[in-house]
């Protein structure tokens, strides 16, 4: 990921933050500090960039990016202990994302883990995967499927049921 090519409009405190004020963060790009006049830049990727995240997995993961931007203070944010549900091991979530982790205690148990933005938890790769709807924007049950003819979000089940509102409508053009 690279600096996005234009003049940074940020200026004051904190505007980096919102992606309305500042042209490089609506763009999801990172903020060039020589032309930022930001004087506290808290574009998101600033700061994991700062602190080595890989920006490309953080590009990777919708669910990150439609959080990250609404956190005030994303560092004290990612200083939040996690407790992982198998072994009730503890690790901050800055070690917890983007991606999937093993648990502290992977050797022992096997289990792996992605961090849900939108309901702060830890999600089990196997019994219960984070399922990030990009379209609602918000992450929902595993059994839960995206619409594309409705636009909404419905509760598919393990067997992949059809949307109930378009079998109703499809129903309703027959008769």
């Amino acid at each position: 990921m690279t600096t996005v090519k234009i003049q940074c409009s940020c200026q004051g405190n904190y505007c980096c933050l919102d992606k309305t004020k500042c042209q490089c963060a609506s763009q999801g790009g990172l903020c060039d500090y020589t032309v930022c006049q930001c004087s506290t830049c808290l574009n998101p990727l600033n700061v994991l960039q700062d602190y080595n995240y890989d920006l490309t997995l953080v590009a990777n993961d919708p669910c990150m990016n439609n959080a990250m931007y609404k956190i005030n203070d994303l560092l004290d944010y990612l200083y939040h202990e996690m407790i992982f549900p198998c072994c009730k091991e503890v690790a901050v979530l800055m070690s917890c994302v983007p991606g999937v982790v093993g648990c502290p205690n992977y050797t022992v148990c096997g289990r792996t883990y992605r961090y849900s933005w939108c309901t702060g938890m830890l999600c089990d790769e196997i019994i219960q995967p984070r399922n990030h709807c990009e379209a609602c924007k918000v992450c929902r049950d595993s059994t839960y499927q995206h619409c594309k003819k409705c636009d909404k979000c419905y509760f598919a089940g393990i067997t992949r049921l059809k949307c109930p509102t378009c079998q109703y409508e499809e129903i309703q053009k027959h008769q």
